[in-house]
């Protein structure tokens, strides 16, 4: 039998204290709904988080790991984009602040789309993310995505083999259902943030960080 992980086994303690009188917890135990993600890795919305990354963590632009390296003209281009971030948005919480709120929700389109234009998104920003686009998608967004989707893979696999038990344990611990509805989940190569993951009525998970990988991945979800 597959050793359970340690996250599993330190909810199953926290979801029954051990008094007298309590019955003892099901070997084995679902929920009533079982719970499900909708996973993207969209453009738009790792072209933005990485422009804020950059913005918040200046130094880590000199150290990016490129797909393609960037011409002159096209690092001059990053850099101006990033500028902006830093002066406009870099200041700002990504999941208290209703202008990222907002900005995140517009970009909750199509994964595939590569053009701002008609989202509901300031100006400057809609026309600074188009120039920015090609130079993302050509230097960037292969490596971003495939890391993305190595995710999605890991974190999917994990829940199918372990997260009924899981959903039905923080269930019972809080006395109250996921959602019936499935929750978004935008995965990103990184968000920004010190903590990493952040979430609302969505959720935008890091694929990039070390921290999230393996068995993190399944209790960050």
């Amino acid at each position: 039998m597959q050793k359970l992980p340690a996250l599993l086994v330190l909810l199953s303690l926290m979801a029954e204290p051990a008094t007298a009188g309590t019955a003892p917890v099901p070997e084995s135990i679902q929920p009533t709904h079982r719970v499900t993600f909708a996973f993207h890795s969209a453009f738009l919305m790792n072209l933005h988080h990485f422009l804020y990354d950059m913005a918040v963590h200046k130094e880590k632009l000199a150290g990016v790991a490129w797909h393609s390296a960037p011409t002159e003209d096209e690092m001059r281009a990053l850099r101006k984009a990033v500028d902006f971030y830093g002066a406009n948005y870099a200041g700002l919480g990504l999941m208290e602040d209703m202008t990222m709120v907002g900005i995140k929700h517009a970009l909750s389109i199509d994964d595939t789309r590569r053009d701002a234009t008609g989202l509901a998104l300031p100006p400057a920003l809609a026309a600074l993310l188009n120039e920015v686009a090609p130079v993302y998608a050509r230097c960037l967004w292969p490596l971003h995505d495939k890391s993305n989707r190595s995710w999605i893979a890991q974190a999917s696999a994990l829940d199918t083999t372990y997260g009924a038990e899981i959903q039905a344990l923080i269930e019972r611990h809080l006395g109250a259902s996921f959602p019936p509805e499935p929750i978004r989940d935008d995965v990103v190569f990184d968000t920004g943030s010190r903590q990493g993951a952040y979430t609302d009525e969505q959720t935008v998970m890091p694929s990039g960080r070390a921290n999230y990988q393996g068995l993190a991945s399944l209790e960050m979800l």
